[in-house]
């Protein structure tokens, strides 16, 4: 009779009934007893122990999946909780969302071209290799060509692509007006 049953073919009710004879009128994950007045957190569903997701990543046929072995009576509220997550071990479920990647280190600083901030469009620092940096002028010292002084103190896109001779910020510092 066990084998005959299949969630997808077999009504509700007759699950249930099966589920409750298997297993008894408990729920699957937490000793709470089910609350027939109405459809609330604590009403009775059909969940599947190991989700639908699970079982097609392991080549599990339809049957497999929605077979009378992978149901399970849960609350609304426990099946929800449990989602389309898998047990770790007795009563834990896996983590949510993805796990943060441990961030790589930072590479050193170059004391030549401070990692490339002090290099104009087309040089590369001799030491560490690196290129201009950063690729774009923070939003606030970003302007349009007529705005721009060309000097170094702001930039327009006519300065990053070099079409414009400019100095470094720091030289331009340095020098003076940068004219």
């Amino acid at each position: 009779m066990e084998t005959t049953i299949h969630y997808k073919n077999t009504p509700k009710k007759e699950i249930v009934a099966a589920l409750i004879e298997r297993d008894g009128d408990m729920c699957a994950y937490c000793p709470k007893p089910f609350d027939e007045a109405r459809e609330g957190p604590m009403s009775r569903t059909i969940d599947h122990y190991h989700s639908v997701d699970y079982g097609t990543r392991n080549g599990w046929t339809e049957d497999e999946i929605h077979g009378f072995d992978n149901l399970r009576l849960a609350h609304r509220e426990c099946n929800s909780r449990k989602s389309n997550r898998e047990w770790i071990a007795e009563g834990v479920l896996e983590p949510r969302g993805r796990t943060k990647a441990p961030k790589a280190p930072r590479p050193e600083m170059c004391d030549t071209c401070m990692s490339g901030r002090l290099l104009l469009p087309g040089e590369n620092c001799l030491d560490c290799g690196s290129d201009p940096q950063p690729r774009v002028a923070p939003r606030s010292t970003q302007k349009t060509p007529k705005e721009c002084s060309h000097a170094g103190y702001d930039h327009c896109w006519l300065c990053f692509l070099g079409m414009v001779p400019r100095k470094s910020a720091i030289l331009t510092i340095l020098e003076g007006n940068g004219e």
